[in-house]
């Protein structure tokens, strides 16, 4: 599902950075002055996705965050919460992906 995310987002013209782990991803982010979203996976194999995306979300106020999963419930309650979350169920396809770039305005 990453990589499938980091094709259709390039298709459509986005810069795009693929992490395996929030380590990986917390060294990516270092590096960059900016970017407009996040693509994270509830279920990480090195921490919580929900809670990385909040620490991302507390250092960077305008970043949209697009959470993937099949954990509907948990994540759409939380998306609630936050303007800035957008939550996708897997599976999904490329129309759904598209969509939820539209929903979170990019």
């Amino acid at each position: 599902s990453r990589m499938f995310i980091c094709e259709v987002l390039s298709r459509l013209g986005f810069e795009t950075i693929e992490a395996a782990c929030v380590r990986d991803t917390r060294d990516a982010a270092a590096k960059l002055a900016t970017f407009d979203l996040a693509v994270i996976d509830i279920g990480l194999p090195d921490e919580n996705g929900l809670d990385f995306a909040a620490e991302l979300g507390a250092q960077r106020p305008h970043l949209k965050v697009m959470i993937v999963s099949g954990y509907a419930e948990i994540a759409q309650h939380l998306s609630s919460l936050d303007p800035r979350l957008y939550f996708l169920t897997k599976p999904f396809d490329e129309g759904e992906l598209i969509h939820a770039l539209l929903q979170l305005e990019l």
